[in-house]
């Protein structure tokens, strides 16, 4: 049998041969040069070339590139020493570790404090959403008058604010909280008004035109008029005040007396044929012509309740005996009390037309210069005891001034200002202003009506949303590292930013209100309010030192002259310059006014660019041109 021929042996294919292992790049692993890993890369390229490797041409820089990655494959074998271009050849990102989570710190204080703010920032400016709306509408419901209406208007808005209590899954929470905060406010501050019309201005109204006996409480001295004098009275068994016009022989009454007597009454709130509200925003609302002789009894006079009272009658008495000038004397009572009636009309003028009367108009201003003069007085180490004592004494000083709006207003705000810190809290400016709008309405809505209050809260509103804004943008405008010039650029700036930040609001009441606008306020307060702030400071210590020895309060009263004649003569010198001030006694300007504030609202609402805003003042005053 033939044996069959074996089956060829197939030859082993040719194995590659392993890539050459690269020798050391140095003696030293931990630093090489770029010289030796070139030279390196070089022989490796002849040797691949010598054993066929590479086949086809390829860049040089493609060959270095790859040998490059082939020679350092693993993260061990990463030469080091290298520059920042060169390491990152060698970044295999597949290859990096991964990033460890950092350790959370510990929470500290005041991370605690700032995440108890966050958590409590959905309800902070409660307050404002309920408190500007009132505004509002208790100005309608006073303009207005007591209708059937109101108690329509406050079912509307309980019901809106029912039904908006019941969408807890179709609105969103924060939209929702405020919407419900608004229209239960609305709906309190209608039943609220038309309450206060029907138990308190009604029973007073229901007696106008028409004779009849009245006895009340005094509740200031007397002042004098052409026919007599005038004297302020609480109605017996109500909360309504009026004013009882008498003979001269009356000007002895003091506070606390018991006044009664006949007289002719009349409606404050309408005289004339004209509806009036300097009346009525100060709670009065009956004047009262008397009709024969009057009765006046002891009553509580003299008693601890009235000293503010009998303490501001002291200090203008001393005021008059430290500067016998009746100019001077008459500015600081003004300045001190916020009572102009002893002023010069020239003076006062000269003061308006600057746009400088605020400094006349106890307010923020004249409490922050009182808690100053106080911190440097009595240096207090703890915080709470000096707090408490700047919070009495404010206190005591909105009481002996009036308890007008304004002084009212910042009071309230300096003493939450006072008290946050107390508290663990931060003061919010807006929050501040709501509550004092809401004591202010509480005691008499008819306040909202008042110019004053008006004035005072437009100006304070202004200043909390846009003075540190516009502060920052002046300061911004100076990037230089010289201390003098920085201080004077902050002095300048924060002047600056404060006249124009209230001016945002009060531009159109002054404009409704007196048909008149000073554009020189901002240059005039910029030049008068420092002098103004000293004066204030210095005329109240020279008052406090009158009680103790005059002369030496007297002595302190030629630096109170000097500051009182140059503000009056810089506010003189300003209102001589050509165009100071705007008058809106034409229509156009008065749509023109409302064309501007279209304009830049619109630019508020758009975004934050800087660039829209110089257009729009361009056009403003190419309009006005």
């Amino acid at each position: 049998v033939p044996v069959p021929d074996p089956a060829p042996i197939p030859e082993p294919e040719p194995v590659p041969a392993p890539d050459p292992v690269p020798a050391p790049l140095s003696d030293t692993p931990d630093r090489v040069s770029l010289k030796d890993v070139m030279s390196q890369t070089v022989d490796a390229v002849l040797e691949d070339e010598e054993d066929g490797v590479i086949d086809a041409p390829v860049p040089l820089g493609q060959r270095l590139s790859g040998l490059l990655h082939r020679l350092t494959d693993r993260r061990s074998a990463r030469p080091r020493g290298l520059s920042q271009e060169t390491e990152q050849l060698f970044d295999d990102p597949e290859d990096e570790p991964e990033p460890e989570e950092p350790e959370e710190p510990e929470p500290r204080m005041d991370d605690a404090l700032r995440e108890e703010k966050r958590r409590c920032n959905r309800l902070r400016r409660g307050l404002v959403f309920a408190a500007l709306p009132v505004l509002l509408l208790v100005v309608a419901a006073v303009l207005l008058g007591v209708g059937v209406w109101q108690l329509w208007a406050a079912g509307a808005c309980l019901l809106a604010g029912l039904v908006l209590l019941g969408l807890k899954r179709t609105m969103p929470a924060r939209l929702r909280l405020r919407g419900m905060l608004i229209l239960f406010a609305l709906c309190g501050a209608l039943v609220y008004t038309a309450l206060f019309q029907a138990l308190v201005q009604a029973p007073v109204t229901a007696r106008c035109g028409q004779t009849g006996e009245f006895s009340g409480t005094v509740l200031s001295r007397p002042v004098e008029t052409e026919w007599g004098v005038r004297v302020t009275i609480r109605l017996s068994g109500s909360a309504a005040k009026a004013e009882v016009y008498a003979d001269a022989e009356y000007a002895g009454l003091e506070p606390g007396q018991q006044l009664s007597g006949t007289a002719q009454w009349q409606d404050a709130a309408r005289i004339r044929e004209n509806d009036v509200t300097a009346f009525t925003s100060r709670g009065v609302f009956a004047l009262l012509y008397s009709r024969g002789p009057l009765t006046a009894e002891e009553g509580s006079a003299g008693s601890i309740r009235w000293l503010p009272q009998r303490a501001v009658y002291a200090l203008r008495e001393k005021i008059a005996a430290i500067w016998p000038d009746g100019d001077t004397a008459a500015f600081v009572t003004a300045e001190l009390t916020g009572d102009r009636s002893g002023m010069a009309e020239e003076d006062a003028a000269v003061m308006t037309q600057a746009g400088v009367a605020h400094l006349f108009a106890v307010s923020g201003l004249h409490c922050a210069f009182l808690v100053s003069l106080l911190g440097l007085l009595l240096p207090v180490r703890r915080r709470a005891l000096g707090a408490g004592l700047s919070m009495a004494v404010l206190l005591f000083y909105m009481v002996m001034v009036g308890l007008t709006p304004s002084v009212v207003r910042a009071c309230i705000m300096q003493i939450f200002l006072l008290a946050a810190p107390l508290l663990r809290r931060e003061s919010d400016g807006l929050t501040s202003l709501s509550a004092a709008l809401l004591v202010i309405l509480l005691a008499n809505p008819f306040a909202a009506a008042g110019v004053s209050l008006q004035l005072s809260f437009a100006a304070t509103l202004g200043l909390v949303c846009f003075s540190q804004r516009l502060s920052g943008f002046f300061k911004g405008l100076y990037r230089g590292k010289k201390r003098p010039v920085r201080a004077v650029v902050s002095f300048v700036a924060a002047n600056l930013s404060a006249s124009l930040a209230a001016m945002v609001f009060t531009i159109p009441l002054t404009a409704c209100y007196f048909n008149t606008f000073s554009l020189i306020a901002p240059l005039s307060n910029l030049l008068i309010l420092p002098a103004a702030g000293w004066s204030f400071m210095l005329a109240f210590v020279a008052t406090l030192a009158g009680f103790l020895w005059l002369p030496a309060a007297r002595v302190l009263g030629w630096g109170v002259w000097a500051l009182v004649r140059y503000v009056l003569w810089m506010a003189s010198a300003l209102t001589r310059l050509p165009g100071h001030a705007l008058y809106f006694s034409n229509r156009y300007l008065k749509y023109w006014l409302v064309y501007a504030y279209a304009l830049f609202t619109a630019c508020a609402i758009t975004g934050e660019r800087r660039r829209k805003y110089a257009v729009a003042a361009a056009l403003a005053a190419m309009t006005l041109l």
